[in-house]
């Protein structure tokens, strides 16, 4: 499933504004000046690039992405500084994360997985006091702090947005209902980041208003001199606001005593903030690596490092959590862009093999389509929500079920002419409606 040009576009300001904070420091000390916002356009438009050619089916290769990539950076270069080469150097880089990201948006809807959003607002807690520290930053504290509410908000919105997918798909006829959540959901999100962009913007907006209101006294007053035939006179501008806030305690010329509590407060509770991500962190860190490594110790340790033969021993029982997933490439494939993979690599080495990649196939492929396979479901389980999604034919998904379930509980190898005519049937069906 290919995602439409206006979701395209709110994924890329999503993901410009939680990486704001990176893109400013790379653009400060490699660039070393220019504009920050023509640079924030150039890696827009290389994004939006790379997500055309993607969902052409251009960019299907890393070594496409790569000279993509190449042919932009040169591109801003050009525009950049006239194409000198220390810049192409350091846009190189910047512009093929751009087309890569939108290369793989645009080719499969890869959106950045929740703890990315998380790994940016961390990014956010870091660097913002970093900013209002030195003077040459603090010019671009404003764009920070609303960039950085607004990663929070889109953050909550995408988990927010999720859980109720996940809790509408099962049941259709609450589709609707899901959908008018999401609406609502998504007005609140508008809402909250326009009130922090006025409120970050505040001192301008009053700025603004006073210039407004000179300009309509000195418009009266030039009406009024019109039509009484005299002089109109000199509009005087407001006093500017006081400085010191009239809080009834505090030494004059200094903050309030109220002002001061206040921000010991916010001071304390950042602190609170940051040692609960802390906390989290860890023990995300500690159920999520420690399962890990005691897997790849199993595996690679104690077993003699022969997982290829845990497929043929247990029928491919440790499959299920893998079936959607890319297979991981091991050296000297490392490289995908070099070598082009045969029929041999693709359908497998023997029938067996072919019948599970055969299945693993039509699972991606549905998975694209909109399907999300869970590790619970048998194979039985799997055809049967695919059957009720339509996506591919009954007769074809049945036989192939049956031979993969043969093939996956059991030691059964399938001959040839089997091995053919569920691939025939299958090619036939066309693989979808």
């Amino acid at each position: 499933m290919k995602t439409g040009w206006r979701l395209a576009a709110g994924q890329a300001a999503a993901e410009l504004m939680l990486f704001f904070p990176v893109l400013l420091l790379y653009w400060k000390y490699t660039l070393g000046g220019g504009s920050l916002w023509l640079f924030l356009a150039a890696g827009l438009a290389a994004y939006a690039g790379g997500y055309g050619a993607g969902r052409s089916g251009k960019l299907n290769r890393r070594i496409l992405e790569l000279l993509f990539g190449l042919a932009a950076a040169a591109a801003i270069a050009g525009v950049w500084s006239g194409g000198e080469a220390w810049s192409f150097g350091w846009l190189f880089p910047y512009a093929f994360l751009a087309v890569m990201r939108g290369s793989r948006l645009g080719r499969s809807s890869e959106v950045l997985p929740d703890r990315v959003y998380l790994a940016g607002l961390g990014i956010y807690l870091v660097l913002s006091p970093f900013f209002s520290r030195f003077p040459e930053w603090q010019a671009h504290q404003g764009a920070v702090n609303v960039f950085g509410l607004a990663a929070l908000l889109i953050f909550l919105f995408v988990l927010s947005g999720r859980q109720l997918e996940e809790a509408v798909r099962s049941d259709v006829r609450r589709s609707a209902a899901g959908r008018l959540l999401l609406r609502r959901n998504r007005g609140w999100t508008l809402a909250v980041a326009g009130l922090a962009l006025l409120a970050a913007n505040l001192g301008a907006l009053r700025r603004a208003a006073d210039g407004l209101l000179l300009l309509i006294r000195s418009g009266v007053a030039w009406l009024i001199s019109r039509f009484s035939g005299g002089e109109a006179p000199e509009a005087v501008p407001p006093p500017p606001p006081p400085r010191q806030p009239e809080f009834p305690l505090g030494e004059p010329g200094e903050p309030s005593r109220l002002a001061k509590a206040l921000e010991v407060v916010f001071l304390y509770a950042a602190y609170a903030v940051l040692a609960a991500l802390a906390v989290w962190l860890i023990v995300v860190a500690w159920r999520k690596l420690v399962p890990l490594i005691l897997k790849l110790w199993e595996r690679y340790v104690r077993s003699g490092g022969r997982e290829a033969a845990g497929n043929e021993e247990l029928g491919y029982r440790d499959e299920k959590t893998r079936l959607t997933r890319e297979p991981a490439r091991k050296s000297p494939e490392a490289l995908p862009f070099w070598k082009r993979r045969t029929a041999a690599d693709r359908e497998g080495r023997d029938n067996r093999e072919r019948v599970r990649q055969l299945y693993r196939s039509a699972l991606q492929a549905a998975a694209r389509k909109g399907y999300r396979h869970e590790s619970r479901y048998t194979p039985s389980e799997a055809g049967r929500e695919l059957e009720k999604r339509g996506i591919y034919r009954v007769e074809p998904l049945k036989e192939l079920i049956t031979l993969y379930e043969s093939v996956r509980y059991g030691e059964r190898q399938p001959d040839d002419r089997e091995w053919e005519q569920v691939k025939e049937k299958w090619k036939q069906a066309g693989k979808g409606r």
